[in-house]
């Protein structure tokens, strides 16, 4: 069973008790900002910000202050940013989620951003960007959802190197960046664990996310902008980039938001594409062709809109013909396509997926670091009051009954050719011309 309190300074906690018997609690928070929400003029300050608030408050001066707490009991500590949040995560054993709070709520709240710390650590997040820069699948990713996303706040990379220029990100506008959105009432708390539900209202009653009244004055947070470009044709971004041995492929639709029942039925066929050994992917592009190590299926969703894509990476002279044998990894997964769009996908598919499914989020509740995430995700992004479905029922809930017809309903409401963007990058890349009169064939 899920509780949730909401203190007096609009501070939340989402809790619930784990079914397994391990005694180790896992504590995230959420902040409701990400680069959404960021201007034109402050790219990349969600994911400084989240650096930022690691290096030192009054009572812990120093990042070592912070980490030695969670080193000495081996506690698991990290964060990360989103495009529409920022989350920081504790897994820790039972008997140490006090201080655990306390310390998160110290350096969450009360982060004196040290002009000095300051400095330094922008050169520390130019490093960090520098090593996506080297990675072609963050590359790809970026180029992908600069097109799916064009128009809307969603379009813009969480972080990259062209935000670091020198002069960007002013001191003075970050400082108020983090007192904008740092505020109790734009934060939750979700935990998974045996302690009970009264005992954390008690921790953090005396913990600073409820001390911290809402000081400044109140700012409206900016909310991503809810329009995009519409698409009435299908997009190609060919990038060559010298040095990358390996090509890689994305071919994706625009679907549904994150608000929309249609989500579930695509995430379904994602696992009937590329969700196990045997799922279509890796059963003709690796086992019947021998094509590609690398292949899936994946979706995401936001506010307004969300895609759907297929994803590979391959020997560059495979992409197209697989070395005189018959076709390549792009003509073979534009047929693919062309096969959900006429037939759409088997009974014994779908029976296969639905199981394959329900035994994979069986397992993942093994770890409570899962419901933790589920539970406090919903919160931040939902935000509407709605219950919130538990991590162990959302099978039932959302997928069991889910037929043949929804999964080709969806099919035919998106994978159309219109709606379609293809991205390659590698520094051996085929002309437009070619990858067009392939994809051409997608109606």
């Amino acid at each position: 069973m899920i509780h949730t309190h909401t203190f007096p300074n609009g501070f939340r906690i989402i809790y619930e008790k784990p079914r397994n018997s391990i005694e180790i609690s896992a504590i995230q928070v959420f902040c409701k900002v990400g680069s959404a929400m960021e201007t034109d003029d402050m790219r990349g300050v969600s994911h400084f910000v989240e650096h930022m608030v690691f290096k030192g408050t009054k009572k812990m001066p120093l990042s070592k202050d912070i980490s030695k707490i969670y080193d000495e009991i081996g506690a698991y500590f990290n964060a990360s940013t989103n495009k529409s949040y920022t989350n920081y995560i504790v897994k820790c054993e039972d008997e140490y989620v006090k201080n655990c709070i306390w310390v998160l709520g110290d350096m969450l709240m009360n982060s004196v951003f040290d002009r000095a710390e300051f400095e330094k650590e922008k050169k520390v997040v130019i490093e960090e960007t520098i090593l996506l820069e080297d990675s072609g699948g963050d590359i790809i990713a970026d180029m992908y959802d600069a097109s799916i996303y064009k128009g809307s706040s969603y379009e813009s990379p969480i972080d990259t190197l062209d935000f670091h220029k020198p002069g960007s990100l002013d001191y003075a506008k970050v400082l108020q960046f983090y007192k904008t959105f740092y505020r109790p009432s734009n934060m939750a708390i979700s935990i998974v664990s045996h302690v009970p539900f009264k005992k954390f209202i008690e921790i953090l009653r005396h913990s600073d996310f409820t001390y911290v009244l809402e000081s400044q004055p109140f700012i409206r947070c900016p909310n991503p902008v809810i329009s995009y470009y519409p698409q009435t044709e299908p997009q190609y971004i060919i990038k060559k980039r010298k040095g990358l041995n390996t090509l890689h492929l994305i071919i994706g639709f625009r679907t549904c938001s994150q608000y929309s029942p249609d989500k579930y039925a695509l995430n379904l066929l994602g696992n009937i594409l590329g969700g196990f050994m045997n799922a279509r992917l890796f059963a003709i592009l690796r086992e019947a062709n021998g094509l590609t190590y690398s292949s899936y299926a994946d979706t995401s969703y936001y506010s307004i809109l969300g895609d759907f894509s297929i994803s590979a990476e391959t020997d560059p002279a495979k992409l197209l013909v697989n070395k005189g044998m018959g076709a390549g990894v792009l003509p073979l997964l534009v047929d693919i396509i062309i096969d959900l769009q006429k037939h759409g996908v088997s009974k014994s598919e779908l029976r296969i997926a639905k199981s394959n499914m329900k035994g994979s989020m069986a397992i993942e509740e093994e770890s409570n670091e899962n419901a933790c995430f589920h539970n406090g995700s919903k919160t931040i992004l939902y935000d509407d009051g709605t219950p919130i479905t538990s991590y162990h029922d959302r099978y039932a809930n959302f997928y069991k009954n889910l037929t043949q017809k929804d999964i080709h309903d969806v099919i035919k409401k998106y994978f159309i050719k219109s709606n379609m963007t293809v991205c390659i990058l590698g520094e051996h890349i085929p002309s437009l011309k070619t990858v067009k009169s392939i994809c051409d064939k997608i109606q």
